[in-house]
């Protein structure tokens, strides 16, 4: 652009205007500059824009020429601004969601399709990461919105949608072979030396789902050992 936007819009308002006065007094500033800017324009341009008189300013060829071209330019910025607000009042906006994989799989994307449907105008942007990391990236202000499980340590305001359960799962032949070696009398000591014998493979001790399972072992009835095998795996 040759010269500033807003001396072309200054040139704009005191054409419409007629007069250096009237327009200094629309755009609130001094007859002064309104006279400066348009000589800036002038001396770029290398000819004059406005006759100018004691009653007011008229366009010159060359001013008529560019007033015409801004009067289409200034037309389509106050369009856009129109749309722009008429988005915003619609409900227009992004919004950014924090999720783990299987959550986003299983949880959000249900949720999701009807939320779209409702709120066309929003862009939804999701972040596919460990619980932790979205938890980190919500208190850090990156994001607005995450789908976790609920941990014990946070400032965050947790509302709850859905329960979900942890279960360990096996191979037929593997859980006959974890009853031969059990010697228990009743069913919840048999549970008891099930689980103790057993190799498990679970997710690393940073993962939100195996901090679910390290309380329930040590708080409930199963007890840790250190037969239990874990792998660096982010869900």
């Amino acid at each position: 652009m040759k010269n500033q936007l807003n001396q072309y819009y200054i040139f704009y308002v005191t054409a419409k205007c007629g007069n250096i006065s009237r327009a200094a007094k629309h755009l609130y500033i001094s007859q002064p500059a309104v006279s400066k800017a348009i000589s800036r324009l002038e001396e770029s341009f290398h000819t004059p824009l406005f006759f100018r008189s004691s009653r007011g300013v008229a366009l010159t060829e060359e001013g008529e020429l560019l007033y015409r071209q801004l009067e289409t330019a200034f037309h389509a910025i106050r369009t856009g601004e129109e749309q722009l607000v008429e988005k915003e009042a619609a409900g227009g906006g992004q919004l950014s969601i924090g999720v783990s994989t299987t959550l986003c799989k299983y949880v959000l994307l249900p949720y999701l399709k009807e939320f779209i449907r409702e709120n066309p105008h929003i862009r939804v942007s999701i972040f596919c990461q460990s619980s932790n990391e979205t938890i980190e990236a919500l208190e850090k202000g990156r994001l607005d919105i995450g789908l976790t499980g609920e941990p014990g340590r946070t400032g965050l305001l947790f509302r709850p949608i859905k329960t979900i359960s942890d279960v360990f799962v096996t191979t037929e032949d593997y859980l006959k072979l974890l009853v031969k070696r059990t010697q228990a009398e009743d069913e919840l000591s048999a549970e008891r030396e099930l689980f103790s014998k057993a190799t498990l493979l679970l997710l690393h001790k940073g993962n939100m789902s195996r901090q679910y399972v390290d309380k329930y072992c040590c708080f409930g009835t199963f007890p840790l050992n250190s037969s239990l095998k874990s792998l660096p795996w982010t869900c």
